[in-house]
């Protein structure tokens, strides 16, 4: 990996500790199609949460600079007259860029007939302004688009449902308590059970819950576990996603050397078998 794909990686783990562990695993799945997916992509994105969808355009925004990828918004609103204003501006800033964020989508496409419109002028868009377009949407403009513009729809490159509002920092000792309370039934759940479909969901709340309660070091302690149940089921990117996060900066005080030293192993055999992948595939393809 070069030194800017590892900044770039870096910079998206860092996100982590902005997110819930549900919306930083969307998060995640998303900006590795931004990044790896061809050139031109439709890219949907239901977020209702104002906030939110603010929080995750500027972390997208980040990501796309650091990985030498121009990146702008195009703001749908009443100055857009029709789909083809809306058709010109994007072949306009194509060329300019190469990411481009359709805000206020979903509102703008409420209006009757517009999907529909935009389905008739989806060859003009896809060969005239061959980039990556993420729609800000919501579930009833998505819905739209399947009803009035299938051939749109079967473009997508993919649905990313951030479903959490945003929350802010937790202040009330009740609101505390009761994150102590759910801490404490999740980790009796959890002693009996490493199958990893039941305890995986489980280890990401755990993440969420110590997240709000600003305790770094138990947030790299469950990134950690994450990793092992995924490392046992063969998911070692996965897995190595969460080894990193489990030794990021803010989670540097894990609680003794030898998780420490397990966690940098664990990354070590990861990176040396993917590397040992990429040879042998190099190898096979000549």
């Amino acid at each position: 990996m070069t030194t800017t794909g590892q900044n770039t990686q870096q910079l998206i783990l860092n996100a982590a500790s902005q997110l819930t562990a549900e919306q930083f695993d969307t998060y995640q799945r998303l900006c590795k199609r931004l990044l790896h997916g061809p050139k031109f992509q439709l890219l949907l994105l239901d977020c209702r949460d104002e906030r939110l969808q603010q929080q995750l355009q500027a972390l997208l925004v980040e990501v796309c600079q650091q990985a030498n990828l121009a990146v702008t918004s195009l703001k749908t609103d009443e100055q857009l007259a029709d789909v083809f204003v809306l058709q010109q501006q994007l072949i306009t800033l194509s060329s300019n860029y190469s990411v481009i964020q359709l805000t206020g989508a979903a509102s703008w496409f409420a209006t009757a007939g517009r999907w529909a419109e935009l389905n008739l002028l989806r060859e003009n868009i896809a060969s005239q302004a061959p980039c990556r377009l993420l729609f800000w949407l919501d579930a009833e403009s998505i819905a739209g688009m399947i009803d009035q513009a299938p051939d749109w729809w079967a473009w997508r490159s993919g649905v990313y449902t951030f479903e959490n509002q945003h929350t802010d920092a937790l202040t009330s000792v009740e609101q505390q308590e009761k994150i102590h309370q759910r801490i404490a039934v999740l980790t009796q759940w959890l002693r009996p059970s490493s199958d990893l479909e039941l305890a995986l969901p489980l280890w990401f709340e755990l993440v969420t819950l110590y997240q709000q309660l600003d305790d770094p070091v138990s947030v790299g302690v469950s990134h950690c576990q994450i990793a092992d149940l995924l490392f046992a089921n063969g998911d070692f990117a996965k897995a190595l996603d969460h080894y990193q996060l489990a030794i990021a900066p803010e989670g540097l005080k894990l609680q003794n050397q030898q998780t420490i030293l397990h966690v940098q192993q664990r990354i070590i055999e990861i990176q040396q078998s993917m590397i040992g992948n990429s040879a042998a595939r190099h190898i096979k393809s000549c």
